[in-house]
């Protein structure tokens, strides 16, 4: 039986490359798994606050206290709608009540919650516009689910588009929030005390790069996406690019992004492309990140839009997707975390035979090339689930 590694290596050897050595190589126990049917799945028009037309239900996010998803809607009215993260039953709503404006009568657009329970929803502010000259960002405060809203700010960091991405991080008195939009190359960084959200400052990034995401890490870092974006991770003071998950790996029509930790293992979930389709990506070596998983559901149909949400529950392994004018879905992703890869380290000496392993997308296509530590010789890293027995 002629193996995919068998195949690569007859490749290499057409070529006569002076010398390769295998090291450090693994089968890998299961390939790309579909996460299958959801738990539970909301058809956009089978209630007031969820239509399939409009793009006007945009924000979905995880309570870990109440173990509630929240939905942020401006379908029918503006409201929040609160389900029950188990089974997608119907619990109640936040109280909105003050909650106005918003260029186009966005007055709520994405909600974000903090591990201790607080929850802080953002309005959608388009960019200067003289049709709206008065519009200001605000973003809203509840201290739990049960609480009255509180505007913790109204203002104008700047000019740009405001409420497409919206992300918290911290607990307490102490949180960060981010907030960005579609055509900025700015994040505006805002500090809650307890009392109100202060402006503090802008992180600089490539235009459109944080319009569906900023997640960030806990160690100065975070990941951001766009749709038509790659995938970056960037560092939260400077906004340099640290790294990339290339669209090779995951297209760029994804734009919103979670992320999460299963068996000692680091991932990223994202979506949604036209087709409605989420992504599971592993990036525990976030150099050679694996799409271990898709997330779609019968039924689901086209979202020519691609406005969408995720968020996790990391308890018990739920992810949830947000298709606009699709619908609303929770998976399992238990088996995500049971996809191993296959590693196979090889070196070549480029001075013979130059070049010969870079030019190849077989062994390239999730890999690393690096210089060896002897001179002439390179080494390489595929890292991937496609060499299988």
């Amino acid at each position: 039986m002629t193996t995919r590694i068998q195949k690569y290596l007859y490749r290499f050897t057409a070529v006569a490359f002076a010398a390769f050595v295998f090291a450090g190589f693994v089968p890998n126990s299961s390939a790309q798994v579909n996460l299958g049917e959801p738990e539970w799945k909301i058809f956009a028009g089978e209630n007031a606050w969820f239509q399939d037309a409009g793009n006007r239900v945009r924000g979905i996010a995880f309570n870990p206290v109440t173990n509630h998803l929240l939905v942020a809607s401006r379908d029918g009215e503006t409201n929040v709608t609160i389900l029950d993260a188990a089974d997608g039953s119907f619990v109640g709503n936040l109280d909105v009540t003050g909650i106005e404006g918003g260029t186009y009568g966005f007055a709520l657009s994405r909600i974000t919650i903090t591990d201790d329970g607080q929850i802080f929803v953002a309005n959608f502010k388009d960019a200067n516009r003289d049709d709206f000259p008065t519009e200001v960002v605000r973003i809203y405060y509840y201290a739990d689910e049960t609480a009255a809203p509180m505007v913790v700010y109204s203002g104008i960091p700047n000019q740009k588009r405001y409420g497409d991405s919206f992300n918290s991080a911290g607990t307490g008195d102490a949180v960060t929030l981010y907030l960005s939009g579609t055509f900025s190359d700015q994040i505006a960084v805002f500090s809650f005390d307890g009392d109100a959200a202060a402006f503090d400052r802008f992180i600089s990034v490539p235009a459109n790069a944080a319009n569906g995401s900023i997640v960030d890490n806990g160690d100065g870092t975070a990941w951001i996406n766009g749709r038509d974006q790659e995938i970056r991770k960037i560092d939260l003071e400077s906004g340099e690019i640290l790294n990339a998950i290339p669209s090779s790996v995951v297209a760029t029509g994804n734009g919103e992004l979670v992320s999460f930790e299963l068996n000692d293992k680091q991932f990223l979930g994202t979506g949604v492309m036209t087709d409605s389709i989420f992504t599971i990506i592993n990036i525990t070596n976030e150099n050679t990140p694996v799409v271990v998983a898709k997330a779609y559901a019968s039924g689901f149909g086209a979202n020519d839009f691609r406005v969408a949400n995720v968020a996790v529950d990391p308890v018990n392994n739920r992810f949830f997707g947000l298709s606009t004018n699709v619908a609303l879905a929770a998976f399992n992703y238990t088996p995500a975390g049971d996809v191993d890869f296959a590693t196979v380290t090889f070196r070549v000496n480029t001075a013979t035979v130059p070049d010969t392993l870079r030019g190849s997308d077989d062994v390239f296509m999730r890999g690393a090339f690096r210089p060896g530590a002897d001179g002439d010789w390179q080494e390489g890293t595929y890292f991937g689930q496609e060499i299988s027995w």
